[in-house]
């Protein structure tokens, strides 16, 4: 368990520091790495997030739980920091590109389009990671996380609004 910890740990830590590097679009503002990437990155929970950051033992998942709610967990993170970085690079190009370039729209709209497929793929695998927490978990934990879920984004919320 603990080397998956270090393993996603020091997965996120590589993935942001990419983000973090890339200055090529000097529009861009923070963004929550890879979280400002989903569709709906300020409305939809982001369970298994919370779950990984301590949901784990709020909830006293079961072995099996735990064991299967990892798994998961493994998916995901194959996929969506690697499909950040495609949406990041996507829409720096769009940036230049009509910033700087004067592109139109329709000179665009392809790049535009796979923006808006990889943030519907990632919001995707987001609803389905929900899904999958409430058919594993019992009713009652599911009903911490919730909570667990709200108090999270209530507390991001509160640490943005103090570092602006």
């Amino acid at each position: 368990m603990l080397k998956i910890k270090l393993l996603v740990s020091l997965s996120l830590l590589i993935f942001s520091s990419v983000a973090i590097s890339d200055d090529s679009n000097p529009f861009l503002h923070e963004s929550e790495f890879p979280k400002g990437y989903f569709l709906m990155p300020e409305s939809l929970p982001h369970f298994m997030g919370v779950y990984r950051e301590g949901g784990k033992e709020k909830i006293k998942a079961s072995k099996e739980q735990a064991t299967l709610i990892q798994e998961r967990g493994k998916k995901i993170l194959q996929f969506v920091p690697s499909t950040a970085i495609k949406i990041k690079k996507l829409e720096t190009e769009i940036v230049n590109d009509a910033v700087f370039k004067g592109k139109t729209f329709s000179d665009l709209a392809d790049k535009v389009a796979q923006v808006a497929a990889l943030r519907q793929e990632m919001t995707k695998i987001q609803i389905n990671a929900i899904t999958f927490l409430k058919t594993t978990l019992t009713p009652e934990q599911f009903d911490i996380m919730i909570k667990l879920a709200e108090k999270h984004e209530h507390d991001a919320h509160d640490a943005h609004d103090a570092h602006d």
